[in-house]
């Protein structure tokens, strides 16, 4: 089975990343073998969160530190389960997650992308008239 693992570093020892959209790269592991491929990460800003460059690996699951609404919605779009594994390594989260030890989320760890409401707008926010 393949997995999309969210790391800081590109070794299979990593840490997984504290949210997807600024991990620093990707480990697409082979679970049958633990055998990894290292990806950079993907911008917050790309469009569908960068999911779509995965597309040609198969992957069935996506392990994280934390997700957002906007890429959780794009990664179930692509047909994956999502897995928060917060302060493990890749090696741990993976075998965890192939032995049922880590139960599938079924919604976003945040609430809304930490990106809302960074100035982005044209400062017609809350109390603005």
């Amino acid at each position: 089975m393949k997995y999309l693992v969210a790391v800081n570093e590109a070794e299979i020892a990593s840490t997984i990343s504290r949210r997807f959209g600024h991990s620093n790269c990707f480990l697409i592991v082979d679970s049958d073998d633990m055998t990894f491929e290292s990806v950079k990460g993907v911008g917050h800003d790309q469009p569908r969160h960068g999911v779509d460059q995965f597309s040609k690996y198969n992957i069935e699951r996506l392990i994280v530190g934390n997700i957002g609404p906007g890429a959780f919605s794009d990664v179930k779009l692509m047909g994956w389960k999502v897995y928060c594994c917060i302060g493990m390594t890749a090696t741990d989260a993976v075998s965890r997650v192939q032995n049922d030890e880590i139960h599938e989320l079924s919604s976003p760890t945040m609430k809304k992308s930490v990106h809302s409401g960074c100035g982005t707008g044209k400062g017609e926010g809350k109390n603005r008239k």
